[in-house]
């Protein structure tokens, strides 16, 4: 094997050659072309391989050198160097949960998605939907991972168990780092169906009523409280209350004030002319709806039947009474009353 140096070649050397066979460097390094052309300006059919999977012993890599690290390459130099210096793993991102109201318009915040990157930061990674996404329903920030509703929020978007036993929409996302490796993951988002309103005892958080009982005296007087009672929304909806369903009679009257968590309601005597012999008992009805009731499909009306009971008025009692008085006593004296024994 002959051994040529570069001083040998002229420097004007112009054309091109053809060297066949191997360079041999110092055993881990071989190498073979074809054509080189004179100026420099053109090598072609090079190959160069390297023996990269070695553990490095270089004390000035010392995260490399105590952990043992090896490239674990065979091609390549460029392999070897991308292993050492360019090492790429793809993102983590997995599932996520999260939980919106039904009825959310369009273009509402969702949530953020999180994920990390062992080789690059957050700006270098890129958010998509999935390609095998095709509800749109939803959409994602290719740069901040922000979802947000892409068209009002229905619970029918609800179609596969998120794992719990709760079902949920399926969003399908991916995210990509810079050098093109990308982790996909299923965000589900779960919308919780809107509910009726729930009228209620003594206060906002008090128990759950489906009717309402209550008494006047026969001898009542106009304006005379009845009963008080509350309605609330689950989902904070704006409330409305319905006018007062009763009979031709027309004896009571409801109020509705705002309270913090809902409504408070109020059912009053409108008259004084209460008969427990031609009517004892009154029923009346009361219904409150949410504020999706009448534009959407579903029914968000409750309504709360009211019996009010009229307690008879009973006449004044006095007992049997004896009265003694002297023979001699005269008008206008005071006598005690005693009852009999």
């Amino acid at each position: 094997m002959a051994l040529l140096h570069s001083r040998q070649l002229n420097p004007r050397l112009t054309g091109s050659f053809t060297l066949s066979g191997s360079l041999v460097g110092d055993g881990t390094t071989t190498g073979s072309f074809g054509k080189v052309l004179g100026d420099g300006s053109q090598l072609s059919g090079i190959t160069t391989t390297f023996d990269g999977n070695r553990r490095i012993l270089n004390t000035k890599l010392p995260t490399m050198f105590s952990s043992s690290f090896v490239p674990g390459t065979t091609g390549s130099i460029g392999d070897f160097l991308d292993a050492v210096f360019y090492p790429n793993t793809a993102p983590a991102f997995s599932s996520s949960l999260f939980t919106i109201e039904e009825f959310v318009d369009a273009d509402s915040t969702v949530g953020t998605v999180t994920t990390s990157d062992a080789e690059h930061t957050a700006g270098e990674l890129t958010f998509a939907t999935q390609s095998g996404y095709s509800d749109n329903f939803f959409t994602i920030h290719s740069g901040s991972g922000l979802i947000k509703t892409n068209t009002s929020s229905t619970a029918s978007m609800n179609t596969v168990n998120r794992g719990d036993g709760e079902l949920a929409h399926p969003f399908l996302t991916k995210v990509t780092d810079v050098a093109g490796l990308s982790t996909s993951a299923t965000i589900f988002i779960r919308v919780t169906p809107n509910t009726a309103p729930i009228f209620r005892t003594t206060s906002v958080s008090g128990a759950q009523i489906t009717s309402q009982t209550g008494s006047v005296n026969e001898n009542t007087t106009n304006g005379t409280t009845v009963l008080t009672f509350f309605v609330t929304d689950s989902e904070s909806d704006t409330l409305s209350i319905a006018p007062l369903s009763q009979s031709a009679h027309n004896h009571f009257s409801l109020s509705t004030s705002n309270v913090s968590g809902g409504k408070q309601l109020v059912l009053t005597t409108a008259t004084a002319s209460f008969d427990f012999d031609n009517k004892s008992q009154y029923k009346l009805f009361v219904s409150s709806s949410d504020s999706h009731h009448g534009n959407t499909s579903g029914s968000y009306l409750t309504t709360l039947p009211i019996e009010v009971n009229v307690t008879a008025n009973q006449a004044p009692t006095m007992a049997s009474q004896t009265f003694t008085i002297n023979e001699s006593s005269g008008s206008n004296e005071r006598w005690q009353v005693k009852p009999l024994q």
